[in-house]
């Protein structure tokens, strides 16, 4: 199955984890995120497992406040009823502490680690994954969208509170951010996407059957304009999360039947068709105009779904039975296409790298190979992120291809010792960054539950295309 470069759509916190039922819904996607809290399956079969509690604990401190357990000034979001228990704070970047990085078990030189320094729980404390989890603002700054789980008490490990917080990758104050309660009856839910103009928050309202959109620029991301409401009723059914634009958002639907396309300047919807039947799309990721996704009935199924519901063939493979198994976006380069074409599909052989400047239909793609590489997990790319002119991909559940699109030259990273990787974050001229945690068996499942920063000069000398 092609997941684009995500392991899934959406970090979705709704449904069971274990005793306690999560009811938070995030779309960080620039987390993605979109990335559900249970990643797919490799397709070699390698499981990426949500990161789960265990018995081990060491101090920390849990933010205090009004609220129980908030630092600071903190807001039932407009429109909520006192049954909408998600929170957003007038000031983050005052109440909230940036991420912390701590030096790599290993010692080797420039690898860190996020330091998960709020909460004694260990596992499921930290989620960064999503179709992009990062987006690059306005401002040239990179944002990170991720969720922070809180414990009860210092003395418990169950979870209690989850934080979705966007700030900068590279540190400094959390530029916005919402929270909810674990495990309690909520009218509402709540997502938040990272576009190209800013912040876009969205509320699910279940009692008056409605969605409520808000947007921030990235000048002011936590100054939120009058949110714009739609209603259920034209989604087709109860909508659930998605990937943004600019301007529409693209969303999953109670429906079996397929997706909607919500027009959130607006406040209207429609449902996307193929003739008389409605569409259903897999590992959409957004475009300007549109979203490129998956579409499996289309003869050539990755598609460009316009902001207007019609929709044209984007990415084709070179033929010879192969197939587009995987895709990203390279924002910081105009849009640029990036892809990646296999023999097969879960798990996918003889993979190759290709990009293209954008393109919004297969016409205009001006493809070019990168190079061929070795993925031992089949995956097929579907565990990539591209930026910077850079594209990274996890290959194997401890090693991840660092590839320059310009001359196809390779650089690996290997995890941590015990440790494996989750899907690559972000990279630019100077890092990368990826998903990491406790690695189960070799070829086995991951518990990714922090991320790993690398320089990339530490990675050694690079391999020829070929």
């Amino acid at each position: 199955m092609v997941r684009g470069n995500a392991r899934g759509n959406y970090a979705v916190l709704g449904r069971p984890l274990g005793a306690v039922t999560l009811t938070l819904v995030v779309t960080c996607w620039a987390c993605t995120g979109g990335s559900s809290v249970k990643p797919p399956e490799d397709a070699g079969g390698a499981e990426v497992i949500p990161p789960r509690p265990d018995a081990s604990s060491r101090d920390a401190t849990v933010d205090a406040g009004p609220n129980g357990w908030l630092r600071g000034d903190w807001d039932r979001v407009p429109g909520a009823s006192d049954r909408c228990d998600v929170l957003a704070p007038r000031s983050p970047g005052r109440d909230l502490t940036p991420l912390k990085w701590k030096a790599c078990p290993s010692g080797r030189s420039g690898c860190e680690l996020v330091d998960i320094d709020w909460t004694p729980l260990v596992g499921y404390t930290f989620y960064a994954d999503g179709p992009e989890p990062v987006r690059q603002g306005s401002d040239g700054v990179a944002y990170l969208c991720s969720i922070r789980v809180y414990p009860k008490a210092s003395d418990t490990l169950a979870p209690e509170h989850a934080m979705i917080v966007v700030e900068p990758l590279s540190g400094g104050a959390p530029a916005t951010a919402v929270t909810t309660s674990l495990g309690t009856r909520s009218d509402c839910s709540v997502e938040l996407y990272l576009t190209d103009a800013g912040v876009r928050q969205t509320l699910f309202f279940d009692e008056s059957k409605k969605l409520s959109y808000r947007s921030a620029d990235w000048a002011t991301p936590n100054s939120f304009k009058s949110p714009v409401d739609v209603p259920y009723g034209p989604t087709g059914g109860t909508p659930g999360p998605g990937v943004a634009n600019t301007s529409h958002a693209l969303v999953t639907t109670s429906s079996p039947d397929g997706w909607a396309l919500v027009d959130y300047v607006n406040g209207s919807a429609l449902l996307p068709k193929d003739g008389a039947a409605r569409m259903f799309f897999e590992a959409p990721l957004d475009l300007p105009g549109g979203f490129l996704a998956r579409y499996a009935k289309a003869a050539a199924p990755i598609v460009n779904l316009k902001d207007d519901g019609t929709f044209v063939p984007l990415l084709t493979a070179s033929g010879g039975g192969r197939s587009v198994t995987g895709y990203a976006v390279d924002r910081t380069q105009g849009n640029a296409l990036v892809w990646v074409e296999a023999t097969g599909i879960a798990p996918s052989r003889s993979p190759a790298l290709y990009t293209s400047p954008f393109a919004a239909s297969a016409a205009e793609l001006v493809p070019r190979k990168v190079t061929a590489y070795d993925e031992p997990n089949g995956a097929g790319g579907s565990y990539m992120v591209a930026a910077h002119g850079t594209a990274v991909l996890r290959v194997s559940s401890t090693r991840v291809l660092v590839i320059r699109l310009s001359d196809g030259a390779s650089w690996t990273l290997d995890a941590e010792p015990g440790m494996g990787f989750g899907a690559p974050v972000w990279v630019d001229d100077e890092r990368v960054w990826v998903n990491t945690g406790k690695l189960y068996a070799p070829g086995g499942g991951v518990e990714a539950n922090t991320l790993l920063r690398i320089s990339r000069s530490s990675l050694g000398s690079a391999m020829a295309a070929r």
